[in-house]
């Protein structure tokens, strides 16, 4: 299925990217595997490290991860790294979920509207250009989806 694209929002699908999340829209992602329907489809949109990179480092200011030391267990130090990044950006719960960019991420119907307020709001705050497209593609996938009742799913690669 393809989604009718306005001329203000074209520059939002700029290619699929290696590393990226790629955005689907799932009526139910219980029963989806990976399949296109009509009820489940990738729309063709892409979230890209560099998206994630001006948006959490460059505009929320995360300070980056802990760095793996030999000895330590990588489940533990993973579980480390996801809590210090969503208490550097606590006023942003939706979007402290979109923590690493080889997780898989899903946003329920009712979650969408706030994932939403939390873009727009961060979207005011900043004048980086990365990082206002970057939020503009998860506006715009957020108000897509919550158009059709569907999920929205980022999907590593």
């Amino acid at each position: 299925m393809k989604l009718e694209i306005d001329p203000e929002n074209v520059d939002l699908f700029d290619g699929f990217g290696n590393g990226s999340l790629h955005l689907h829209f799932v009526r139910d992602p219980e029963n989806w595997h990976g399949e296109e329907r009509r009820d489940a489809f990738y729309i063709e949109l892409d979230f890209h490290p560099g998206d994630w990179e001006a948006l959490f480092f460059d505009v929320l200011h995360f300070p980056g991860r802990d760095k793996y030391v030999e000895g330590d267990d990588i489940n533990e130090l993973n579980e480390r790294n996801r809590k210090k990044f969503e208490q550097a950006i606590p006023e942003y719960p939706m979007l402290a979920r979109i923590f690493d960019m080889y997780e898989d991420y899903q946003f329920t119907p009712d979650e969408l509207p706030r994932l939403r307020e939390e873009c727009l709001s961060v979207k005011s705050k900043t004048s980086n250009p990365q990082a206002s497209r970057a939020l503009r593609k998860l506006i715009f996938a957020s108000d897509e989806a919550s158009k059709r009742g569907f999920y929205l799913l980022f999907i590593c690669d």
